[in-house]
C-alpha cells in the first residue's frame, strides 16, 4: 500500500505548444545533440523509410519538468521513440524495457539508449535496426512486416 506522502508528486505547467507536430505520425525524442550526431539520426530516419514529414523532433531540456500531454493526444501520432529519455519525463506513466516496442492503445513507444550512445555502438544500432526495420506507416498506424 502507497501513502501520499510516498509518491511523486509533480508539479504540472501549461501544456507544451507544439504546432510543427502536427500531422506528424512519428515523434522523435532527445536532448540537443552535436551535427554529426543529427546527422547519424537523420541517416537512420532515411533508413528505416521514415520521411522528414512524418517526423517530429521534440528535444528535451535536462531539469526541465514539461508538460507533453498535448503530443500524446495527436490523432495522427503513430510512433514515439525515446532517446535516451524516461517515459516518466514525458508524462507518459508506464515502465518499458530498454529496445522493447510498447502499444500504448493510441501509439508505439520505443525507448532505447541516447542518440550519442547509438551513434558509438554498432551492437545497439544493430538492436534498434532489429526492432524497428520492419514497421511500415499503413493508413491507420504501424503495422510489422515480416
Amino acid at each position: 500500500m502507497l501513502f501520499p506522502s510516498e509518491t511523486k508528486h509533480y508539479l504540472m505547467t501549461e501544456p507544451v505548444q507544439n504546432p510543427d507536430a502536427s500531422g506528424k505520425n512519428i515523434i522523435l525524442i532527445h536532448h540537443h545533440v552535436a551535427p554529426d550526431v543529427m546527422a547519424f539520426l537523420e541517416k537512420m530516419i532515411s533508413a528505416f523509410g521514415w520521411t522528414q514529414d512524418q517526423c517530429y523532433h521534440q528535444y528535451i531540456e535536462s531539469g526541465k519538468n514539461e508538460n507533453y500531454s498535448l503530443l500524446w493526444r495527436s490523432l495522427d501520432l503513430k510512433l514515439v521513440v525515446s532517446f535516451g529519455i524516461s517515459p516518466e519525463l514525458l508524462g507518459i506513466y508506464t515502465t518499458p524495457k530498454p529496445y522493447q516496442l510498447i502499444n500504448l492503445d493510441a501509439f508505439l513507444l520505443y525507448q532505447c539508449d541516447t542518440l550519442e550512445k547509438l551513434a558509438n555502438s554498432k551492437e545497439l544500432k544493430g538492436m534498434i535496426w532489429r526492432d524497428l526495420k520492419n514497421l511500415q506507416f499503413s493508413g491507420v498506424g504501424f503495422i510489422p512486416v515480416s
